[in-house]
């Protein structure tokens, strides 16, 4: 099902590919003179701004898509603390994409026909600059964004902000990982609060697949252990 988590991934690969492609046509056309490579770099970075604009009004929707989503299937993920540095680094590329692409629409305006002059080397020099701007800020933003999804590229030490963040969120849940812990023996080992004849139901209810692995690591039961009468392993 399409929401606007995957619209806005899907749409934010657009502006990449074409503000790149449109600052490599533009300074060919640097190079060569060729007016078609102007016309064509100028129509990507066109491409590029709309884009830029679209991804950029589906980002909030993403991003809650993605709260829900934690929510939801209660993980333990900090992916939301990561967002805000996306969103910082995707407000300075969308400056530098929309100029780019405004640059790229007058570029096209003026050299509409097809044997009139070349649009002034100023102007085609400003665009050139503020697309190469653009690339540096859109490729600075996909990697801010790769790194709410994927932790392994993200930096070893996170920053005082997100690690407050995550503490705060850690604070409201104070017990929920140790009562949940592994495979159903965390209420009776985690919870300190659980009364012993709760803790040797749980025990009771888990030893057939748990009491084995307990005793060969620690050499006895986990039952004797607790007080509780021995359960017989089956």
């Amino acid at each position: 099902m399409w929401n606007l988590a995957r619209v806005h991934i899907a749409l934010s690969h657009f502006p990449i590919a074409a503000v790149v492609l449109g600052v490599l046509f533009l300074a060919a056309s640097e190079i060569t003179k060729k007016t078609w490579l102007a016309k064509a770099a100028a129509v990507l970075l066109v491409i590029a701004g709309l884009g830029a604009g679209a991804s950029y009004l589906t980002g909030d929707g993403a991003e809650q898509a993605l709260w829900d989503f934690n929510q939801a299937y209660d993980t333990e993920s900090d992916s939301n603390d990561w967002v805000p540095e996306h969103e910082k680094r995707a407000q300075i590329a969308l400056w530098f994409l929309v100029g780019s692409g405004v640059g790229g629409a007058l570029l096209l305006y003026l050299g509409r026909k097809p044997d009139g002059p070349r649009p002034p080397i100023a102007l085609r020099l400003l665009v050139l600059v503020t697309a190469l701007g653009a690339t540096a800020g859109v490729l600075a933003t996909a990697s801010a964004g790769g790194e709410v999804r994927h932790p392994e590229i993200r930096p070893l030490v996170a920053d005082e902000g997100r690690g407050e963040q995550r503490d705060r969120r850690q604070l409201s849940r104070p017990n929920e990982r140790e009562s949940r812990g592994i495979g159903g023996l965390g209420t009776s080992l985690g919870s300190a609060e659980a009364s012993p004849a709760s803790q040797c139901r749980t025990a009771a209810e888990s030893s057939s697949s748990w009491k084995p692995l307990l005793e060969e690591r620690e050499g006895t039961s986990r039952s004797s252990r607790s007080g509780c009468p021995r359960i017989a392993s089956r």
